[in-house]
């Protein structure tokens, strides 16, 4: 206590006097001005600039058109451009000693469009604020525009995403989840996707809904697969729990079918089931061309890099307007509180020449006849080339995603590979070890691990580049159609694939040797 009465004397009585306020104690010292603060975030007002406001809230036909690269006039002075022919590979920059037969993947972009899009990115790093801030932004939402009167939709109802996936994502993220709400998909949804809702889900608390989809010929069948989703949809009301979404493709990744995509809509928004379409697949390759506003659904997204052949980076995400309020992009950038257009058009600073090269893309395209014109063509092609291989391997089970009498089709085909097959020993995925016409030969499993066998044997020995996989105990090629692909390349892997026959050479045989010719 003594300790302490000697500490008061010294901090709170100069001179040793013990004044009134040190015998109450010590007074408080006076108030600092605060260094901090605590604010609710609806007081928060987001600093947005000027030039991304200003594009955000413009009609894009009344913003100025983004600088056109010189060599575009040249391109389009070239004329008209016969699909199938020696100038329409040129189009492209694939390497000509392969036959590439896998276009529904990534795409192939043309070659106009990466032209452009280099040169518009030696301009934005000759001047990179200027570029941006009066060129880029206006540029980017020009093209979007073009885009949406492709799809039949307004400009305000469409935006722009790196890719499909992310639209899917912004679409999910958009739906408030509670737990034990259902979220339904497909056997044969895109396995990024069924991803995204599995954690969607688990972090709600809520259960994935699968719809079992025929993986055969029904799926031709309109009525088949919309009663795969009335059986889903009556489960869902006899457990009675609520459909919170439901994400259908347009066009299956495998096998590569049409979906009905209109009579699927109609069934779930009359059960009150928000549509989410993963059209992944869809723009540019079907005929007619979209129009997404008529499909009945709630958010549409899909990819221009695939069938429109775009530089990647280049997607779009349609949403009906009552959507657009809670519909967020994955990033929360100076677009912030701009609504849906001026939130997506800028998740900051990022390299937006994908975009300003599609209209160059557009204009390549017209070359070809118009992206209607190529996407029958690309159809009557792959109809060909599915029935060239089934009758060169003899199989009976007729391809998928091209009907016959003509349905609906993408571009796209898989096709059953013939039973058995026999690779040269030692040859194993990524391993083109042992393929000489000697060595000993190993029948090929209808397994995954098959699959990869088979193709890294076609990629080493032919040089064919062709998805393979695995479903219910058969092997299935899928082929896709371009203007840059000939009837002539699927007969190289027709060949390919029957010297594996038993009985035949196994190395070579008819068409394999032409196959690395493109």
């Amino acid at each position: 206590m003594l300790l302490g009465s000697r500490r008061i004397k010294a901090v709170c009585s100069p001179g040793g006097r013990r004044s009134a306020a040190a015998r109450r104690g010590c007074a408080p010292p006076a108030a600092a001005t605060p260094q901090a603060r605590i604010f609710p975030p609806a007081d928060h007002k987001p600093s947005n600039p000027r030039w991304l406001t200003a594009v955000a809230s413009a009609d894009p036909d009344d913003l100025p058109d983004p600088p056109r690269p010189p060599a575009l006039d040249a391109d389009a002075a070239g004329g008209a451009v016969e699909p199938g022919s020696a100038a329409a590979a040129e189009l492209f920059v694939l390497d000509p000693s392969w036959t590439y037969l896998n276009h529904g993947s990534y795409g192939a972009a043309l070659r106009a469009g990466l032209e452009a899009q280099e040169w518009h990115r030696q301009q934005l790093e000759a001047q990179p604020v200027l570029y941006i801030e009066t060129s880029a932004l206006a540029g980017v939402a020009k093209a979007v525009a073009q885009v949406a009167r492709l799809v039949g939709a307004s400009w305000r109802d469409v935006v722009p995403v790196v890719n499909a996936t992310t639209g899917v994502n912004a679409a999910v993220a958009s739906l408030p989840l509670r737990r034990g709400d259902l979220v339904l998909m497909t056997n044969a949804t895109y396995p990024a996707v069924r991803s995204t809702l599995a954690r969607a889900a688990a972090r709600a608390g809520a259960d994935l809904l699968e719809v079992l989809v025929p993986l055969g010929p029904e799926l031709h069948d309109a009525s088949a697969v919309e009663a795969a989703f009335a059986s889903a949809l009556a489960l869902a009301r006899a457990s009675g729990r609520r459909v919170a979404l439901a994400v259908v493709d347009h066009v299956l990744s495998f096998p590569p079918v049409v979906m009905p995509l209109e009579r699927l809509c109609a069934l779930l928004r009359a059960e009150g089931v928000p549509v989410a379409v993963d059209g992944a697949h869809a723009l540019g390759s079907l005929a007619p061309r979209l129009d997404v506003p008529s499909l009945g659904c709630d958010f549409y997204v899909a990819n221009a890099h695939k069938w429109l052949c775009t530089p990647k980076g280049v997607a779009f995400l349609w949403a009906a307007p009552a959507r657009q309020t809670a519909l967020l992009p994955p990033v929360t950038s100076h677009g912030c509180g701009l609504g849906f257009r001026g939130e997506f058009l800028w998740q900051g600073t990022g390299d937006p020449t994908a975009w300003l090269a599609v209209p160059a893309c557009l204009e390549a395209l017209e070359r070809l006849g118009g992206a209607e014109r190529l996407a029958a063509r690309n159809h009557a092609l792959v109809w060909d080339a599915a029935e060239l291989l089934r009758t060169s391997w003899g199989v009976e089970e007729p391809p998928l995603g091209a009907p016959p009498g003509g349905g609906a089709c993408a571009g796209m085909a898989a096709v059953r590979l013939p039973s058995p097959l026999l690779l040269p020993g030692g040859a194993g995925a990524g391993d083109s070890a042992g393929d000489g016409d000697g060595a000993a030969r190993r029948e090929v499993p209808a397994t995954p691990e098959g699959a990869a066998a088979l193709q890294a044997h076609l990629r080493a020995r032919h040089r064919i580049e062709v998805p393979l996989v695995a479903v219910q105990g058969a092997l299935w090629c899928r082929v896709s159609a371009q203007a840059y692909n000939t009837l002539e390349q699927f007969a190289s892997l027709a060949g390919a694939v029957a010297a594996l026959r038993p009985g035949q050479g196994g190395a070579g045989g008819a068409g394999g040797e032409a196959a690395g010719g493109g």
